[in-house]
């Protein structure tokens, strides 16, 4: 299983405290950014998902490696607190998680 780190090229990504309070926020990638608003310069808008309304937070770079081609499915990539998700759409379930550890050798 390959982890990456994602490139936020604009304000930041979800932190812990966006987890615990379940804040209305979101980061979209650059190119949903463009698409919306003209700009990558997006921080602060709103968007509307599932007829609520998130306060844009940061924005991820177009992923342009060799993976991020392989992997691109031509949709925009959103990113929302999980516990906001899980309670908007009650279908919705976790399929892989992705960790990092601060210590290398905690990891196999």
């Amino acid at each position: 299983m390959n982890f990456y780190a994602l490139d936020i090229i604009e304000g930041n990504f979800l932190s812990k405290a966006d987890e615990e309070e379940a804040s209305q926020v979101a980061v979209i990638d650059e190119e949903l950014a463009v698409e919306l608003f003209n700009t990558r310069n997006v921080i602060g808008n709103e968007i509307l998902i599932y007829d609520r309304i998130f306060k844009i937070i940061g924005v991820e770079a177009i992923d342009s490696s060799i993976l991020g081609i392989l992997t691109d499915r031509n949709e925009p990539s959103v990113y929302i607190p999980v516990n906001v998700m899980l309670e908007l759409d009650k279908e919705t379930g976790i399929s892989s998680i992705q960790i990092k550890t601060t210590e290398n050798d905690l990891l196999p």
